[in-house]
């Protein structure tokens, strides 16, 4: 089964600056288990475990923990670009892919290539996209102010998850995508 962890923090200007405290996701977070009446079912063979601190939300921290599709993942939430890909190999490896987040919105620096895919990992190998970035508040330009974004991806294929399956990671393979957004 494959497991995805998604560690992520939304922000404005509000409480950019480092006076205001804002809290930063974790590295990794102990995962909950999945119901094991559903594992492996159809094309929901994804466990997600989702933690954010949006301002929006107060900053407080936020859990959920569900199986999902592909489908799923796309179109969860408005402020989640879901610009991380994986697919299961034949062999029971993982592969993750990033794309560029919210196109032309993005006021940072992003690669302007990145292989595909970006981590291929061995069965029970935890492989980490991580990427920060500032984005216009408006696709049309009509509010010019900006929001910000930290997103951390963990990500595994494995026979039997744990709590400290992220937590515990040896040898833990990263592509560091973060750039500098002040």
């Amino acid at each position: 089964m494959i497991v995805v962890q998604h560690l992520w923090s939304h922000w404005t200007k509000a409480s950019r600056a480092a006076s205001a405290g804002r809290p930063r996701p974790p590295e990794a977070a102990p995962l909950p288990l999945p119901p094991p009446q559903l594992a492996g079912e159809g094309d929901r063979r994804v466990w997600l475990h989702e933690v954010r601190l949006l301002e929006r939300e107060g900053f407080e921290r936020r859990e959920r923990a569900c199986w999902m599709t592909r489908e799923d993942w796309t179109h969860s939430e408005p402020l989640h670009p879901a610009n991380v890909a994986w697919r299961e190999r034949a062999d029971g490896g993982l592969e993750l892919s990033a794309s560029r987040p919210w196109g032309s919105m993005l006021r940072t620096a992003w690669p302007a290539f990145l292989p595909s895919p970006l981590l291929a990992l061995e069965p029970e190998r935890v492989g980490r996209i991580r990427w920060n970035g500032r984005f216009l508040a408006s696709a049309g330009g009509s509010d010019r102010s900006y929001f910000y974004a930290e997103h951390a991806v963990l990500a595994v294929s494995t026979a039997m998850p744990r709590p400290d399956l992220f937590t515990a990671a040896k040898d833990l393979r990263t592509a560091d995508l973060r750039t500098r957004i002040y």
